[in-house]
């Protein structure tokens, strides 16, 4: 923590040392949160019609209809829209200061709880692609610097990654990977490894394609990220909900998700998902240098407080220290409790289209 000449705390530390003990506290009771609020919900096997009905019961979907689309929208659960109402409620019969709850720790204790992370690690966002925009214009890229992604990525990604191409002259190069039954993990890591030049900063993917449901081998494609000192991001709009997530054993350094599809949020919600650990059985690179898009605790004037940026477990919003140009690293040893998201089959041969 900064001081001042006089040796007087400055203001910024102070209220962001405050902020962060109560953050903390709010997030330890976070915990109990799903068992009191939820502990009403069905249980059982779904064979059973009459388990089946009450799950169905969840629901406010009309009779005559059968969603199939949760990969564009699912559909909130009766207990998830009560929930909000009640919020809207309680803050029109009794306005309050709105500005300390916009960190929703509470929120993000439960949700690190569930999907294998710090809450200091996950950002509440308006979505995947919301999430997509500010993880990429939040890490640092020069022109020149080439990102690797794939043909397979929503709109969501590719546009943020024009707008990095025409605004900073970063180069987007394009892998496309084949179609067909004969995919292979290994197939689609050697793609992504034959296309890294000097000039490669990040490699990017979708956990699982929004084209045609491929899963990608994250926990493979990161550890590739490792050994070639690069920055990992993960397009996981389709994961959460779909599948148990472990994320600091992905391994990856940034990942968004979707809120509102399988996982049947409310509308307009996701995650960002930025370590801001060094744990050497999950990803033994540096921080990455990582910058606020939108912030409302970013100081007013002048730069962070010393400390905090110095710090071992900085916040998920501050800037982090700058990643040096590695020597070779060593892959980091698989999770104990690998996530889901990242076993899975993709493709192998592929071509390349570059934006320079």
């Amino acid at each position: 923590m900064s001081t001042s000449p006089a040796g007087a705390i400055e203001p910024s530390a102070a209220v962001a040392a405050a902020r962060e003990r109560a953050e903390s506290v709010a997030a330890e009771q976070a915990a109990v949160i799903p068992e009191q609020r939820f502990n009403h919900l069905p249980s059982g096997p779904l064979e059973d019609p009459a388990n089946w009905r009450s799950v169905r019961d969840l629901f406010s979907l009309r009779d005559d209809l059968l969603h199939l689309n949760a990969g564009t929208m699912g559909s909130a659960p009766s207990p998830v829209l009560a929930e909000l109402g009640e919020a809207d409620r309680a803050y029109a019969a009794h306005p309050a200061d709105p500005y300390p709850p916009t960190t929703l720790a509470r929120t993000r204790g439960v949700l690190a709880r569930s999907y294998g992370c710090d809450f200091d690690e996950i950002a509440v966002v308006q979505g995947a692609a919301d999430g997509n925009a500010r993880i990429l214009n939040g890490i640092d890229l020069e022109p020149g610097d080439e990102v690797i992604t794939t043909t397979h990525e929503c709109y969501t990604m590719h546009a943020p990654l024009n707008v990095l191409h025409n605004r900073r002259d970063v180069v987007v190069t394009k892998l496309t990977p084949p179609l067909g039954p004969h995919q292979s993990a290994d197939e689609i890591v050697a793609m992504f490894e034959a296309a890294i030049t000097s000039r490669t900063k990040v490699l990017e993917w979708a956990g699982v394609t929004f084209t045609v449901g491929t899963t990608f081998p994250t926990r493979a494609l990161a550890e590739l990220a490792h050994r070639h000192g690069l920055i990992s991001i993960v397009d996981g709009a389709h994961l959460p909900g779909q599948f148990e997530l472990d994320l600091h054993g992905t391994g990856v350094d940034f990942l968004s998700g979707s809120g509102a599809k399988y996982q049947c949020g409310p509308m307009g919600t996701g995650i960002v998902y930025a370590r801001n650990k060094v744990l050497p059985e999950y990803n033994p690179l540096p921080l990455p240098e990582f910058w606020p898009v939108i912030s409302l605790w970013y100081p007013i004037e002048g730069k962070l407080p010393r400390a905090r940026r110095a710090a071992s477990t900085p916040t998920t919003w501050q800037r982090c220290c700058r990643r040096p140009a590695p020597p070779t690293f060593r892959a980091a040893p698989r999770c104990k409790r690998p996530a889901r998201s990242g076993i899975g089959s993709a493709a192998g041969t592929s071509s390349a289209t570059s934006w320079a």
